[in-house]
């Protein structure tokens, strides 16, 4: 197994000074809604040319996630937790 750790990036994304919007949690999936990770979100301020776009809301959202026993190679360790994970961001629903 390759452990990728987790208190590096959480510390640099921390270290950002954005406001945490949700709390670090556990994320679940599958028929038996196995935790799949962990994830954290925070806002961020939207650029200039996002504040322009009226698509684009005011505020933007930075979400860090972990999939639990993955390390690099997510989909080919985790392929479920992976779809699960890349679902939800492409229909832009929270974890």
């Amino acid at each position: 197994y390759v452990f990728v750790r987790v208190a590096a990036p959480r510390r640099w994304v921390s270290g950002l000074g954005l406001q945490e919007t949700e709390a670090w949690r556990p994320w679940t999936s599958g028929p038996t809604s196995q935790v799949g990770g962990y994830t954290v979100a925070y806002a961020t301020a939207a650029s200039k040319e996002d504040k322009a776009n009226a698509a684009v809301a005011e505020q933007s959202t930075l979400v860090f996630a972990t999939v639990r026993g993955a390390g690099h190679m997510v989909p080919y360790t985790q392929p479920q937790r992976a779809l699960h994970l890349v679902a939800h961001f492409l229909n832009k629903e929270a974890l």
